[in-house]
């Protein structure tokens, strides 16, 4: 998650609407990345079916707000 928090701190310092969207597409590229480590995980036995659902869950609520965020930019 840290790579999430990261690109959107990161790209709040753009100059612009469109580039501050970008940043947020690549943290939305990293809940992705997070989600397949942790489907990698639960199929290696590392973790439970519990904790990989758990994630899922939180990466699909972390990717609504990123994209509703992305959304409200376009419309400034």
């Amino acid at each position: 998650m840290l790579s999430v928090i990261l690109n959107i701190a990161e790209g709040s310092g753009c100059d612009t609407d469109k580039e501050f969207s970008r940043f947020l597409e690549i943290s939305l590229r990293s809940v992705y990345e997070i989600v397949a480590a942790f489907d990698f995980a639960f199929e290696t036995n590392l973790i439970s079916i519990l904790a990989f659902e758990e994630v899922e869950n939180k990466a699909e609520q972390i990717c609504k707000q990123i994209n509703g965020f992305r959304r409200s930019l376009k419309k400034i």
